[in-house]
């Protein structure tokens, strides 16, 4: 029995200082993190879409503008950068489909009834919405700026005029 337990501490102790598996916990910190990001990014683009008057849309940007750039310092291994896909599928196809075909209206209607009661005072700054019409556009936005994510690109002019699509 000790010679097994010699060998399975051998192995532990190698499984731990292997780099290989210091890079994919690495990874998985990694994507974590930008998942953590994934509802703040939505609820504000939600915002932007139907509030196109409202006063606090420069904030709204700079508070995307701002998760947009710590997704983009997050690197992995010797400064990998994930591919766009990946990050499409983070922020926007989790968030807003069940799967490929099937939008999460539940979800998507919870999060504007949401807004609303919060920002009940300013309803005038809601414009009527067809989720259809505000889902495929915050995923045209969403698309361009995992291209720019993986690239390394991303800055906040581009952001700019990408987030026209939303109008």
């Amino acid at each position: 029995m000790k010679r097994i337990e010699k060998i399975l501490f051998k192995f532990a102790e190698w499984c731990l200082n292997t780099p290989l598996l210091e890079m994919a916990s690495d990874r998985n910190d990694k994507i974590s993190k930008v998942q953590s990001k994934v509802n703040t990014i939505n609820e504000h683009l939600i915002k932007y879409y139907l509030m196109p008057n409202s006063i606090d849309r420069e904030h709204w940007f700079d508070e995307l503008n701002t998760r947009f750039n710590e997704i983009l310092r997050l690197t992995w291994g010797k400064r990998k950068r994930f591919d766009e896909e990946d990050y499409y599928d983070w922020l926007f196809i989790n968030y807003y489909y069940n799967d490929i075909e099937s939008i999460r209206m539940s979800t998507i209607e919870d999060t504007i009834q949401i807004l609303i009661k919060r920002y009940s005072t300013t309803k005038e700054y809601f414009i009527d919405y067809d989720i259809n019409e505000m889902v495929i556009k915050i995923g045209k936005l969403l698309k361009e700026i995992c291209y720019y994510l993986e690239l390394g690109t991303y800055t906040s002019s581009i952001f700019r005029n990408e987030i026209e699509i939303l109008k």
